[in-house]
C-alpha cells in the first residue's frame, strides 16, 4: 500500500511592502515615530519606526485613495471633530532639534487649519510645538522652549496657496534660534524673529493637550480639513538634502 504523505505549506503572513517615501523616512536618521495611516480600520495609527510610538484614531475616515502611486492611501480629517492622537514619546519634550513631516491636502481655506498641536495650556500662548495652516493658506509655525516665562517664537511662510498634495516640513533648532518650513522639499521664504532665549533644550514637562494631530488645544479649538498621511518626527533636525530626498521618494518634488 502506497502511503500519501501530506504536503505541510508554510503559514502565509501578510506583508505590507513599503513603498519609496516610507523607504526613505525609515532609513532617515534619528526617526522617532512615522505613521503612514495605512489602516482599513480601528482605532490605532501604528507606528512604522520599530519604536511603538503609535497614534489614536477618532473620527478620522480611514483607507482613502491617495495622490499618486507612492502615496497610495490618505486618512481624511472632516475638520469637525476628527483627531489622531500622539503617544508620550510623539512629544518634543527635552529636544534641543527636531523636524516634523508631514503628507497633506488641506481641503478647506476659510479659516485656520491647525494641523499639530502640543501645548502646556489651554491657549496658544502655551504651545510649545505646532503646525498651521492660516487663513491666507501661509504654513505656520510654533516652537517654545520655555513654560511660562516665555512667548512663543514663529516663523511664518510667504508662499500661499498651499492647497492640493505636497510633503512639508518643520525643522527646530532651539540652541540657534531657528525654524525653518519647506514645502515639497524646498524652504520657504518666510518672515518673523526666532528667539528661544538662553534655552538649549525644550522644556521636559508633560504636555496638558497633544501632542495631536488635527486640532488645536483649548476651548474652541480650530480643527484641519483635509486628508493627511505619513506624519512623524526625527531628532535632531535634518539638512536640505535629505529634505528633498522625502519629497522626491514621495513623487512631490
Amino acid at each position: 500500500m502506497n502511503l500519501v504523505v501530506p504536503t505541510i505549506k508554510p503559514p502565509v503572513y501578510p506583508v505590507v511592502e513599503p513603498n519609496s517615501l516610507l523607504s526613505a523616512l525609515k532609513l532617515t536618521p534619528g526617526l522617532r515615530f512615522i505613521w503612514p495611516l495605512w489602516e482599513s480600520s480601528g482605532l490605532t495609527a501604528y507606528d512604522y519606526s520599530g519604536n511603538g510610538r503609535n497614534g489614536t484614531y477618532d473620527g478620522v475616515t480611514l483607507d482613502l485613495v491617495g495622490p499618486n502611486p507612492k502615496v497610495p492611501i490618505v486618512a481624511r480629517l472632516d475638520g469637525l471633530n476628527d483627531l489622531i492622537t500622539g503617544a508620550a514619546g510623539c512629544s518634543v519634550r527635552g529636544l534641543a532639534s527636531y523636524t516634523f513631516v508631514a503628507v497633506v491636502n488641506i481641503t478647506d481655506t476659510a479659516a485656520n487649519k491647525d494641523l499639530w498641536m502640543e501645548s502646556t495650556g489651554n491657549s496658544e500662548i502655551s504651545t510649545r510645538f505646532g503646525v498651521r495652516f492660516d487663513t491666507s493658506e501661509a504654513l505656520v509655525a510654533y516652537a517654545r522652549s520655555g513654560i511660562s516665562t516665555q512667548g512663543i517664537s514663529s516663523q511664518t511662510s510667504t508662499l500661499t496657496g498651499l492647497t492640493g498634495a505636497r510633503i512639508i516640513h518643520v525643522t527646530v533648532d532651539v540652541p540657534n534660534d531657528q525654524i525653518l518650513l519647506y514645502n515639497n522639499g524646498v524652504v520657504l521664504e518666510i518672515t518673523g524673529i526666532v528667539n528661544f532665549g538662553a534655552d538649549t533644550v525644550v522644556a521636559d514637562t508633560a504636555p496638558l493637550f497633544g501632542p495631536a494631530l488635527g486640532r488645536q488645544g483649548g476651548a474652541t479649538p480650530n480643527w484641519t480639513p483635509g486628508l493627511v498621511a505619513f506624519v512623524g518626527m526625527f531628532s535632531p533636525k535634518l539638512d536640505v538634502a535629505t529634505i528633498l530626498g522625502h519629497a522626491r521618494a514621495g513623487g512631490l518634488a
